[in-house]
């Protein structure tokens, strides 16, 4: 997933110009029903065009008191020097396999809100649909080292890994990573059981994606 950060004018890059030539070929054309007074009302009216285009083409935002999916915070962390001392460092094995990171790495992360209270599988299935990377325990670590300075809520976040993905629809005892809960005043990785997670409800996961 591209960098959302907004670019330079004078900066274009290879990805955008690729965008905007996939929203041109995909705009409606005259035999799926375009008119002419249609398309003269919006070339009169550029703003609103831009307005509604933006709203389809880029990411949601959703406020915490919408109560349904979506983002509500997106910011950058990196691959540290370190990182194979902290991958060292994972207790219990539950962040065994990673998809492979460079030093310097750049990763865009949205923080989700789950208000609906989708179940844990179908939010590790949505983050796959998204082709997110399931950091697990150490995309946690990450951005409570590189970011996250506040509190998210009074329930569970979660950050998946690809090993604790199979199965879930039929194991509760099922050890989910990357666990931050309000009751720790240092946001410290704190590991769950997902009986407990589905108990005590989600309200929030992060989701993970290459911006190098």
């Amino acid at each position: 997933m591209a960098d959302r950060t907004p670019l330079p004018s004078q900066e274009i890059p290879g990805w955008y110009i690729k965008f905007q030539s996939d929203v041109l070929q995909q705009l409606p054309r005259p035999e799926d029903g375009m008119d002419k007074i249609t398309a003269l009302r919006w070339d009169r009216n550029q703003r609103a065009l831009k307005q509604n285009l933006s709203s389809l083409v880029t990411p949601p935002k959703t406020n915490l008191s919408d109560g349904r999916l979506g983002i509500i915070h997106t910011f950058d962390i990196f691959v540290p020097d370190n990182i194979d001392e902290l991958v060292k460092k994972q207790s219990g094995g539950t962040a065994r396999i990673i998809p492979d990171l460079k030093i310097g790495q750049k990763i865009k992360v949205d923080i989700m809100m789950n208000g609906w209270g989708i179940s844990t599988r179908n939010c590790i299935n949505y983050l796959k649909g998204e082709d997110a990377l399931l950091l697990g325990e150490l995309g946690a670590m990450l951005v409570l080292k590189q970011a996250l300075k506040e509190p998210l809520g009074c329930t569970w976040t979660a950050s998946f890994s690809e090993e604790n993905a199979p199965g879930l629809s039929h194991k509760k005892d099922y050890l989910v990573p990357g666990i931050i809960g309000p009751a720790y005043t240092n946001y410290a990785y704190k590991p769950r059981m997902l009986v407990d997670l589905e108990k005590e409800g989600l309200s929030f996961f992060f989701a993970f994606h290459d911006a190098s």
